[in-house]
C-alpha cells in the first residue's frame, strides 16, 4: 500500500505541477516531504487529519481533489487540521512547483547518504560535517519561506492601500461632478 502522495502528478499531462509537500493515507498526514510548503510552515506534523481545505469539510474520498485546488504555483491553501489529541489548527500554506520541492528532498537524501556512509567509516568528523551542513539546509530553506511570506504579506498590503487610494480618488472623482 502506497499512500498517496501529494505532488498533484495527474492526467493533466507534463509540466511543473504545484505540491504543499506530504504524503497521506486517506485524510491523515503521514510524512512532510523536507523542504516542501509543510516543512516550511512548521506546524503540520505526521499523524495530523486534513478536516477542512479552504473552508470546505474534507474526508478521505474528498480531501485528494480539494488538496490539488487549481494548482497554480504560489496559490494560497488554508488547511483546517485535527492533531491526535484532537487540537485543532489552521495553516495558510502556498502551492509550490513539484520539481523545486523534488530538488530538495534530492539534497537532504544525499546529505543521508553521505552521513550513512561517513558513520559506516567510522568517520566521526565526517559525521559531524554532514550534520552541520544539513542544520545549515534547514536553516536556509526556512528562512527563505519567511522571506517569501513576508514579501506576500507585504503585497497584499499594498495591494490594499492601492485598492483604498482608488476608493478615495472614485469618492472625490464622483462628488467633483
Amino acid at each position: 500500500f502506497d499512500p498517496l502522495e501529494i505532488r498533484n502528478r495527474d492526467e493533466r499531462g507534463p509540466g511543473p505541477h504545484t505540491t504543499l509537500g506530504f504524503e497521506l493515507q486517506g485524510s491523515v498526514i503521514t510524512h512532510v516531504l523536507p523542504g516542501g510548503p509543510a516543512f516550511a510552515s512548521r506546524s503540520i506534523s505526521e499523524g495530523q487529519t486534513i478536516v477542512e481545505v479552504d473552508g470546505q469539510r474534507v474526508d478521505a474520498a474528498s480531501v485528494s481533489r480539494a488538496l490539488v485546488g487549481n494548482d497554480r504555483e504560489g496559490s494560497l491553501v488554508l488547511l483546517k487540521l485535527s492533531s491526535p489529541d484532537g487540537a485543532e489548527s489552521e495553516v495558510r500554506m502556498r502551492r509550490t512547483r513539484t520539481d523545486m520541492v523534488d530538488e530538495k528532498i534530492q539534497a537532504f537524501e544525499f546529505l543521508s547518504d553521505l552521513k550513512h556512509a561517513a558513520e559506516k567509516r567510522g568517520d566521526e568528523a565526517g559525521v559531524k560535517v554532514v550534520e552541520d551542513v544539513g542544520r545549515q539546509l534547514v536553516r536556509i530553506l526556512l528562512d527563505g519561506h519567511d522571506h517569501d511570506e513576508h514579501l506576500a504579506e507585504q503585497h497584499a498590503r499594498d495591494r490594499k492601500d492601492q485598492e483604498l487610494l482608488l476608493a478615495e480618488i472614485t469618492n472625490l472623482v464622483g462628488s467633483a461632478n
